[in-house]
């Protein structure tokens, strides 16, 4: 569904579908709604960073009309020893990593490229450096689904700081990757209103260069048009953003409360619908991965002590 109809179905319910005012209310219902599904693991949202992606940006002429510091709109999952192929306004191409990341903004190239507008093409998957324990995520990172590591094949696991400050004593050195997991977003000074890139942390300080494959659920784009929902959960959103429109145009509104509650339990079956069986957890298991050898259906109470 095209944004503009999105918003007309949304305003519709306060017959305002012609008001330029609560149409833009509407669209900030999407926006607020957007925010809030993205929190939930739907099947759609899910993704890898296997795939290139490219940025416009500018380079600076530092003397002879090349340069290697570029400006963007944001360096949000970029991250440094990427490879990246360089097109300048003459369609001369360039290929090089990326040798520092200096700001929100501003990156800096391993090698010369003509200054002025360039096309950057960014390799896919995370670089893994020696001792290197932080990394910028995707731009549209949302949570994690998985990661392995392409030139070991190790899957790895994801974890949280509390587990690790448990488990390990000694993550300074370096060591085998075994896992990863979140790190406060921005920058290596932190979290700020204008920086707000999502990061990772390795576990621990890794030995060896790799290439990591993540999986993924993005971020839903709530000015996205059309709306970025699937055909099948569309209405079951904008059911939902209806709620969040009526309680801005009146908090005393009767109907807030019974579609609210209808919208709650709409969205909950879509999401339960919607998600992933953890297949080792509810399917049949042998009785080799039960008990080993022994069977699971026997003519005597199984007791777990007999060989």
């Amino acid at each position: 569904m095209t944004l503009s109809n999105a918003k007309i179905y949304i305003a519709r319910v306060a017959g305002a579908q012609g008001d330029t005012n609560k149409l833009a209310l509407a669209g900030d219902a999407i926006l607020a709604t957007a925010e809030k599904w993205s929190k939930m693991t739907w099947e759609y949202l899910k993704k890898d960073n296997a795939v290139t992606r490219t940025i416009t940006g500018t380079v600076a002429d530092a003397g002879g009309g090349v340069g290697t510091v570029v400006t963007v709109t944001s360096t949000a999952g970029l991250n440094v020893g990427q490879a990246v192929t360089v097109t300048d306004d003459l369609s001369a191409v360039t290929a090089t990593t990326v040798a520092s990341i200096t700001s929100l903004t501003v990156f800096t190239l391993a090698a010369s490229v003509s200054s002025g507008t360039v096309s950057v093409v960014l390799a896919a998957y995370i670089p893994i450096l020696v001792g290197v324990r932080d990394y910028y995520l995707p731009h549209d990172f949302s949570d994690f689904y998985s990661a392995r590591l392409l030139t070991s094949k190790r899957t790895l696991e994801i974890i949280r700081d509390r587990e690790a400050d448990r488990k390990v004593a000694d993550q300074e050195s370096t060591q085998v990757m075994t896992g990863l997991g979140p790190s406060s977003p921005g920058s290596g000074s932190g979290f700020t209103a204008a920086d707000q890139r999502a990061r990772m942390k390795a576990y621990m300080a890794p030995d060896v260069a790799e290439n990591l494959l993540l999986k993924y659920y993005r971020n839903i784009d709530g000015a996205a048009d059309p709306v970025d929902v699937p055909d099948d959960l569309i209405y079951t959103f904008l059911d939902d953003c209806k709620v969040w429109f009526l309680s801005q145009l009146n908090s005393s509104d009767p109907r807030i409360d019974i579609l609210g509650g209808l919208s709650s339990r709409n969205v909950s079956a879509a999401n339960a619908d919607d998600q992933e069986i953890q297949d080792e957890d509810v399917r049949m298991k042998s009785s080799m991965e039960v008990y080993g050898d022994r069977l699971v259906m026997r003519s005597y109470p199984i007791d777990p002590w007999r060989t």
